[in-house]
C-alpha cells in the first residue's frame, strides 16, 4: 500500500469516529496515565513512614505550629509555648520466654525473661516494635505574634491552635510581641 492509500483509510476511519472522537482522545489519554510508571512516588512514600514513627518532641512541635500559624494572614512571626502534662509513652512487644524445673523437696522453679521484639527497617537500621503509642496531654499555650495587636488574628491563632492541640480556647493565651 502506497502513503496515498493509508491517508485514505486514516481519513475514512477519523469520519467514521464522527461525534465521539474527543471521548475517544479522552479516553487514550486517561489510558496513556495510568500506564505511566509511578516509582518516584513509592521511594517517597518509603521515605516518610519512618518520619511518622518519630517520638514526639515538643521543640519540633512547637516549631511546626509556630511556621503554621505565622502563615495566618496578618499573624506575622509567631512564637508558641506548650505545656504538656507528661512526655507521652510508647509500648513495645516483648517477648516471654519462661520455663520451669520441678526440684527435689524445695517445690518448683520458674525463670522467665522479656526480651524487646526488633525489626529492620529496611536501610541497615533497627526499631522496636511499637503496641500503642499515646502522645502527652497539652495543658495550655502561649502564642506570641506581630499582629497579635488585632482581634481578628487573635482569634484566628486561638482557633488554630485549639484545632491542632485541641485545648478549649480558654487554656490559649495570645499576646502582642514587641
Amino acid at each position: 500500500m502506497d502513503d496515498a492509500g493509508v491517508r485514505e483509510k486514516l481519513g475514512r476511519l477519523w469520519k467514521g469516529i464522527g461525534k465521539n472522537r474527543y471521548a475517544l482522545l479522552v479516553l487514550l489519554l486517561g489510558a496513556v496515565l495510568l500506564l505511566w510508571p509511578q516509582q518516584k512516588k513509592s521511594a517517597q512514600s518509603a521515605q516518610s513512614a519512618p518520619a511518622q514513627e518519630e517520638a514526639f518532641s515538643l521543640e519540633n512541635e512547637e516549631a511546626r505550629l509556630s511556621s503554621a500559624l505565622s502563615r495566618i494572614e496578618g499573624a506575622g512571626k509567631v512564637t508558641v509555648l506548650l505545656s504538656v502534662r507528661d512526655g507521652g509513652s510508647r509500648e513495645v512487644a516483648s517477648d516471654e520466654t519462661g520455663s520451669s524445673e520441678g526440684g527435689a523437696e524445695d517445690g518448683t522453679r520458674m525463670e522467665s525473661s522479656d526480651k524487646t521484639v526488633i525489626v529492620s527497617t529496611g536501610s541497615g537500621t533497627q526499631d522496636a516494635v511499637t503496641l500503642r503509642q499515646t502522645l502527652p496531654e497539652y495543658l495550655g499555650a502561649v502564642v506570641v505574634a506581630e499582629g497579635a495587636g488585632s482581634a481578628r488574628v487573635r482569634l484566628d491563632l486561638t482557633e488554630a491552635v485549639s484545632a491542632a492541640t485541641g485545648l478549649p480556647s480558654g487554656s490559649i493565651k495570645v499576646f502582642k510581641m514587641k
